[in-house]
């Protein structure tokens, strides 16, 4: 593992994931991480290295090997306008670059921000993309992005929406809708499924999402998972059902052109249970979603509800 000296002589920062980012990208991103490991919450500690590496570069690749293939089904995103709304610190906006777009990315948090701007600097991608910094959606019917309308071929959503209230996510939609060109996409990735019985982003629980919001926290933070002061929302919560996402594009302004298959939701359930296969619950859990996907395609209901993350895209109607 290499290592270097950071913020002071008193910490040393976790690994260099990608050697191409500079001595002030790790300064930004500790920052962003809440300082060195061992002043981050007792709750955080654990997933401490796991999240640093994924903003060091892992979740890049991932994007890269999993996001792309979804994202380009439908077209090529080269020499596309997009729109990469709540960009964090900047992964999905260097892979949509990488991929040929004019990227504008844009995120109200502004140390998240800072991360974004040294990691488009250090790879070099300042005539690919831009970043902007825009306050938070909260619904208010005067807020509007700094974009003009019919402006943008494809606006992402990539782990974003499962962050924000049902009210925000509204506002947000509607937002999307004045900048969507006819015919544009809206492509929704990464957003937890509260019906999977497995919390892979916020708890590492099972079952959690199958809970009352309120007795989801409160078993989160009995089990040492969430700090009794941390917004339980913002960090992604229990993560949305599909109709949430639908309600937000309806048929008569959208059409769902691309969804996850049955064979991607059936090894998902697979592998949720392999992971943790001695545990009773894993095994109860998984073997009754796989019942329920099962009858959801007898009834012909879309099996892809039943997702461990949302993979969704919605085009504009003309």
């Amino acid at each position: 593992m290499r290592q270097f000296t950071g913020v002071s002589d008193e910490h040393v920062l976790p690994e260099i994931v990608d050697p191409r980012y500079s001595r002030e990208f790790y300064r930004r991103l500790q920052r962003y991480m809440g300082g060195p490991a061992e002043s981050a919450a007792p709750s955080f500690r654990p997933f401490y290295l796991s999240w640093w590496r994924d903003h060091a570069g892992v979740r890049a690749e991932w994007l890269r090997t999993h996001m792309l293939a979804s994202l380009e089904s439908q077209r090529p995103i080269h020499g596309l306008d997009v729109l990469d709304f709540g960009c964090g610190t900047g992964s999905s906006s260097v892979v949509l670059a990488e991929a040929g777009a004019r990227v504008v990315g844009v995120e109200p948090d502004e140390i998240s921000l800072a991360v974004a701007t040294q990691r488009v600097v250090d790879l070099d991608y300042g005539d690919r993309i831009t970043l902007i910094r825009i306050p938070f959606l909260t619904g208010g019917a005067e807020e509007r992005l700094p974009l003009e309308d019919c402006t943008v071929d494809v606006a992402t959503l990539i782990g974003v929406l499962e962050h924000m209230l049902p009210k925000e996510r509204r506002h947000c939609a509607a937002e999307l809708t004045r900048l969507v060109k006819p015919g544009g996409d809206v492509f929704v990735y990464d957003t937890p499924n509260r019906l999977f019985p497995y919390d892979y982003h916020t708890t590492k629980l099972w079952l959690v999402g199958w809970m009352p919001t309120r007795a989801a926290r409160w078993y989160a933070i009995a089990r040492g998972r969430m700090d009794r002061h941390a917004d339980f929302q913002r960090r992604g919560g229990v993560g949305l059902l599909r109709r949430d996402i639908d309600d937000c594009f309806p048929s008569s302004q959208w059409t769902c052109v691309y969804e996850k298959s049955v064979s991607e939701v059936f090894s998902e359930v697979s592998a949720a249970v392999q992971r943790e296969s001695g545990t009773v619950g894993s095994r109860l859990a998984g073997g009754a979603l796989w019942a329920i996907v099962r009858a959801s395609r007898l009834v012909n209901l879309r099996p892809s509800a039943w997702t461990a993350s949302h993979v969704l895209m919605y085009r504009k109607r003309s």
